[in-house]
């Protein structure tokens, strides 16, 4: 079973590369926007704008987190929970099933843009709520 946690994250400044790519394209865009990105203030991470599966393709924002950044995921009650390190599409997203369900089982309301926190234990999902 995966745990589900709930918390109040602050907002959240960064420096990002964008791109619209479908799920063919995503882990190389990830992987070479980290690289480009180099070291910042806290764990690499993507926001998804959108869904990006194998019918669709959407805006992924690829950011590290840089006070002295130009963008900024606002703060603000979150749902999350870990993953694998290395996840494919299957297995991650048997995380966003898992706050999916926990976000209707507790009778919250999603907020977009959720998001993908790339920590050395693991990949964090992070689906904002209300």
């Amino acid at each position: 079973m995966i745990a589900v946690e709930t918390r109040l994250e602050p907002d959240l400044r960064y420096r990002a590369v964008e791109r619209v790519v479908g799920v063919d394209e995503l882990d190389e865009f990830i992987t070479s926007a980290i690289a480009e990105l180099g070291p910042g203030e806290g764990p690499p991470f993507a926001v998804f704008h959108g869904q990006v599966n194998v019918t669709t393709r959407s805006r992924v924002e690829v950011g590290i987190p840089d006070a002295q950044g130009d963008r900024i995921v606002e703060g603000g009650r979150v749902a999350a929970a870990m993953g694998p390190t290395i996840a494919d599409y299957d297995a991650i997203h048997v995380v966003y099933d898992a706050i999916h369900e926990f976000i209707v089982e507790s009778g919250l309301a999603e907020r977009p843009p959720t998001r993908e926190v790339y920590h050395g234990q693991g990949i964090e999902v992070v689906w904002p709520i209300r």
